[in-house]
């Protein structure tokens, strides 16, 4: 589909995964890179295992409006429209295990 590249962001972040290349839809271009930070993985990747805003809140130690402040940035970079569609471009660029 597209032939972009992965890094870990060197900046401090903790651990912040990046993707050179278009996501999905419009929001991305060939030479933007998108980037999540480690706090975004991890809600993204509660969110895939099936585990709400409540429960993900719980096991991070923060308010579940934060998580789903979180998880609507994540879409927003990932150019999603849903959990589902941020997960299944996560998932496949990589961005969060599986």
């Amino acid at each position: 589909m597209d032939s972009g590249r992965y890094f870990m962001d060197g900046r401090g972040g903790g651990g912040a995964r990046a993707y050179q290349g278009a996501a999905i839809g419009t929001r991305a271009t060939d030479s933007e890179t998108v980037m999540l930070t480690a706090r975004q993985a991890d809600v993204m990747g509660l969110v895939a295992r099936g585990v709400g805003y409540r429960r993900a809140g719980e096991l991070l130690g923060i308010s579940p409006y934060v998580v789903r402040e979180h998880a609507k940035a994540a879409r927003g970079k990932l150019g999603a429209r849903n959990n589902a569609q941020a997960v299944a471009v996560a998932l496949r660029e990589r961005l969060i295990e599986p």
